[in-house]
């Protein structure tokens, strides 16, 4: 307990800390996916909080139930800090409403802590002189990995991680496109991560994730977990040179309007709603070096 209390009370400090220089307790990626609170939204954060024990088949649950069964919950015994964790993690999770990344990588840093907890429960499971019991617990581990394996090689992750990988493809591409261009530039996208490392260009997150207006803006509703802050009106005011529509892509030909702005984001279509976006902004193509197009709107002179 006076462990969990000093690791807690550091915690607490770097929070405070946090608060004085930034003046918000949390980071201001939780405000970007918060909501109000409401039983939809914890709905569906129970619910995508289940994606993840399915593909790992249930192997969390059981090592936390494993080292419950193990310690039984003495208040001495060694695991309560990365069960604290845990919890934190998972009452956050659920409290933002959940976010459908694949291969659950939300969760990734809680990983270490499970391992943890399993640890302590198979190191007590298999004392000294019971044979049988550290053959068993051999088992569990062996099952275990391979059961936290299996989706990462024929589960439906995959297939969502090619995906990504296609579109991380295309986005560092037009990153470069954007570094080539002769002079700086504003640029509106919702997917900013590669294109913003690698363009070196100014962009506003229309997602809110690195924009503490738009995350803390009002209006949301549930739709595309963790992707509903939006702000079409503060977009346009900023007057961005550019605007990707939806995720960022790269296609051989220029493709009609009808496809370039296929279903977007909430922040897309905010953007469809302010009658300035039609007026001031016009469908082009950004030419790749590989010779494919990237729909993109562009700012046009004011009359």
């Amino acid at each position: 307990i006076s462990s969990l209390a000093i690791a807690w009370l550091f915690y607490i400090g770097f929070t405070a800390w946090v608060f004085f220089y930034y003046g918000d307790p949390l980071p201001n990626a939780y405000y970007a996916k918060m909501h109000p609170l409401s039983a939809d939204l914890l709905a569906r954060g129970f619910s995508i909080s289940g994606w993840f024990l399915r593909g790992y088949l249930g192997v969390p649950l059981a090592i936390v139930l494993l080292w419950a069964a193990a310690t039984r919950l003495r208040l001495n015994a060694p695991g309560w800090f990365p069960l604290s964790i845990i919890a934190t993690f998972v009452a956050f999770f659920v409290r933002v409403g959940g976010d459908a990344l694949v291969y659950y990588r939300m969760w990734f840093w809680t990983l270490p802590m499970f391992a943890l907890l399993a640890g302590e429960a198979i190191a007590r499971f298999a004392v000294p002189g019971r044979r049988y019991r550290r053959a068993v617990a051999v088992a569990l581990i062996v099952l275990g990995l391979a059961a936290t394996l299996q989706h990462s090689f024929y589960g439906r992750e995959i297939g969502r991680l090619r995906r990504d990988e296609r579109f991380v493809r295309d986005a560092s591409t037009i990153a470069e496109a954007l570094r080539e261009t002769k002079r700086p530039l504003l640029v509106a996208a919702n997917n900013v991560g590669a294109l913003a490392y690698g363009s070196n260009q100014e962009f506003v997150d229309m997602l809110g994730l690195n924009d503490r207006h738009i995350a803390r803006a009002p209006g949301k509703q549930l739709g595309s977990p963790a992707h509903e802050s939006h702000d079409g009106s503060y977009v346009l005011d900023r007057k961005p040179d550019l605007i990707f529509y939806g995720m960022p892509r790269l296609y051989a030909e220029r493709v009609p309007l009808q496809r370039a702005i296929d279903v977007g984001y909430p922040s897309d279509l905010d953007l469809m709603q302010d009658p300035r976006f039609a007026r001031r902004y016009g469908l082009t193509y950004l030419r790749a070096e590989d010779g494919r197009f990237a729909p993109v709107f562009v700012r046009m002179p004011e009359p």
